[in-house]
């Protein structure tokens, strides 16, 4: 008795939804076809709300629920990522059918993002990305809170291999956008911490400790002066710059002290839980 050999392609395609009740219908029919189309079996579909991480699946597919991103993509995806070797491909809207106050700070959000990432992507907000499932498993710990959409940032600093691939962006269907320019301030705020927490969590002694230093050479000038007022005329007023003097060294051994105990905290995790490239 023959048995029909199970295709080696696996794919989950994750569709992160918010108020889209109109296109759903539509786009999921639109990616069963292009899916059967290429053979591109077994194949699951997940219309998840209000985004979604998953580990399941060879090949991951994330995109919006809106039909502005097109399933076309997901062959092209797969085809780059094994003609190149990339572990994660971020989709870069080059020709976008949204309006002028979205696409001005989304270019400028992009540009920064660049510059303090180390990498550069043209449209790490874009919804349409593949990724493999060793990617999901590593940085699934790693996303929080709206750090989605610094995913391929998160990837490149822990070694992975990515890339971005120009995709179609259609005009709107149904519905309208949920992003407004608040978006891009907390995207920057995220961006500021994700920054400080990639340099210093394995050292974080060298934040704290620098903190420690900008306030602790001014605390100890400010009461040198004092003591050396007092030493001269042997007299002593308390004044307001003398209690910020004060108040500075007593700040700075509370980075000092942040510092070593995170230090401490640091060095016990590390005993404790080992993160294995290779095991993915």
């Amino acid at each position: 008795m023959s048995h029909k050999p199970v295709p080696s392609v696996t794919i989950s395609i994750i569709v992160p939804l918010y108020n889209e009740e109109g296109s759903l219908k539509v786009l999921h029919q639109q990616i069963r076809e292009e899916l059967t189309a290429k053979e591109l079996e077994p194949y699951e579909i997940l219309f998840i709300n209000d985004g979604s991480k998953d580990s399941s699946g060879e090949y991951i597919v994330t995109m919006d629920a809106d039909l502005q991103d097109d399933p076309k993509e997901i062959s092209r995806f797969i085809t780059m990522a094994e003609e190149k070797q990339l572990d994660l491909i971020s989709g870069w809207k080059q020709k976008r059918y949204d309006s002028l106050e979205k696409r001005v700070p989304s270019k400028l959000f992009n540009y920064v993002v660049s510059i303090f990432g180390g990498i550069r992507l043209h449209d790490f907000n874009c919804g349409l990305k593949f990724y493999r499932k060793r990617v999901v498993k590593c940085l699934n710990h790693l996303i929080y809170g709206e750090m989605h959409r610094f995913i391929p940032l998160l990837a490149y600093w822990n070694g992975f291999a990515v890339g971005e691939m120009v995709v179609q962006h259609r005009p709107r269907t149904f519905g309208k956008s949920k992003y407004g320019l608040f978006r891009y301030f907390h995207g920057l705020i995220d961006l500021l911490s994700l920054t400080l927490l990639n340099r210093f969590r394995t050292r974080p002694m060298h934040i704290f400790g620098a903190l420690g230093m900008l306030t602790l050479f001014p605390g100890i000038i400010i009461n040198i002066i004092f003591l050396l007022e007092w030493i001269i005329t042997q007299e002593l007023h308390v004044r307001p710059i003398m209690i910020i003097g004060i108040s500075l060294v007593t700040v700075a051994i509370q980075f000092f002290s942040l510092g070593f105990i995170s230090d401490m905290i640091l060095q016990r995790s590390a005993r404790e839980i080992t993160y294995n490239y290779n095991e993915l």
